[in-house]
């Protein structure tokens, strides 16, 4: 057993010392660390409540701006004129004529001005096509007129139901429909921001619709629908009576991915028969009947028989083929075994009908 001297005993609990300060130096590094982490985070989250309560002090002024001012212009004509004076085309709409100079139906009335129409009533599109028109925005927001007396039925928005009826598209900047830029948010008096896209098409696939039932005339009790709109009449509800003529939406293309924005408008029959709306409001009718029926799979029967018959007809062809393939083959071999029994007689047609159906080319002939 080795006796150690007093210095080596110094030396280990020196030793044995540094280590311990060096484990505490670590063992606060790591304390302070995680006392930094959660101080930076409550930083952060303290900046990006400052900013959101920044955004929304900002709409907050904005909106209290807003409902100052449709307080004091509650009513529709107000509203009216206060979208001219911001550049929206607000016009009346015709009764008698259309701007086609077509007549229009008797309590009907022209819903948005005809110079960009889009599409018409027709198979697989039973419906009518209004293209937005205006300098300001390219037509979003542009006021959109009651069809006909009638009472509202349904409301679908995309900023309360956007499962069914479009994602608003919130985003800043624009959006671009058929080469054509237009805004993605807008600030209209009576109605607040105003999105006039989704990013995408909802369950509905209509954006912004408002389904009403017809009052009165030859079509009493007739369903008419507007879709694809920016917004409604914010103080418009279900039950409520629009007039022909009455403002009832702004323009916009919800629920439309692809083409400019529009107004689609549909008529239908109380037994959901779909019918060209076009004759009522002054446009020309389409080519169609207008109680066409729907596409149905008796067509889709009639292709299938066809093709059908088609491909009987190509299997019975290809049956004759083959007989006469088989009996030019037996015509050859009883001449062969013919010419092999009467080797002086010379069958000249014989050889020849040989080399045409022979199955090798450059065969001799025996």
């Amino acid at each position: 057993m080795t006796i150690r001297s007093k210095n080596d005993l110094l030396m280990d609990k020196t030793i044995v010392q540094q280590k311990l300060v060096i484990i505490q130096g670590i063992i606060r590094v790591f304390f302070l660390f995680c006392l930094f982490l959660p101080l930076s985070a409550l930083a952060q989250d303290g900046s990006a409540t400052l900013d959101e309560g920044s955004e929304e002090a900002s709409s907050k002024k904005e909106n209290s701006k807003l409902a100052s001012y449709n307080e004091e212009h509650s009513d529709l004509a107000s509203i009216n004129a206060k979208l001219r004076e911001l550049g929206y085309e607000i016009w009346e709409s015709p009764t008698k004529t259309s701007e086609l100079g077509l007549a229009i139906e008797e309590g009907f009335a022209q819903p948005y001005p005809y110079q960009n129409l889009m599409r018409k009533f027709k198979l697989g599109h039973r419906g009518i096509d209004i293209g937005a028109v205006g300098t300001l925005n390219g037509g979003v927001g542009t006021v959109i007129n009651a069809i006909h007396r009638s009472k509202i039925t349904l409301i679908g928005r995309s900023v309360v139901d956007s499962k069914n009826f479009g994602r608003p598209d919130k985003r800043k900047g624009t959006v671009k429909r058929s080469g054509s830029s237009y805004p993605r948010i807008i600030t209209l008096p009576g109605y607040g921001k105003v999105y006039p896209f989704t990013r995408n098409y909802g369950k509905w696939r209509s954006g912004v619709v408002l389904v009403t039932t017809i009052i009165g005339g030859p079509l009493d009790g007739y369903t008419m629908r507007y879709m694809h709109m920016a917004e409604i009449r914010p103080d418009l509800k279900i039950g409520d009576i629009v007039e022909a003529g009455e403002h009832i939406a702004v323009m916009g293309g919800t629920a439309v991915q692809e083409s400019g924005p529009h107004l689609h408008i549909d008529l239908e029959t109380p037994d959901k028969i779909r019918i060209d709306p076009a004759p009522y409001i002054g446009l020309p009718p389409s080519a169609i009947s207008e109680f066409a029926p729907k596409r149905s799979k008796k067509k889709s029967a009639s292709k299938k028989s066809k093709s059908k018959a088609k491909s009987s007809k190509s299997s019975k062809t290809s049956s004759k083929s083959k007989k006469t393939t088989r009996k030019k083959r037996v015509k050859v071999t009883a001449r062969k075994s013919y010419e092999s029994k009467n080797p002086s007689t010379d069958v000249p047609e014989t050889r020849e009908l040989e080399r045409k159906t022979s199955p090798k080319k450059g065969s001799k002939v025996k």
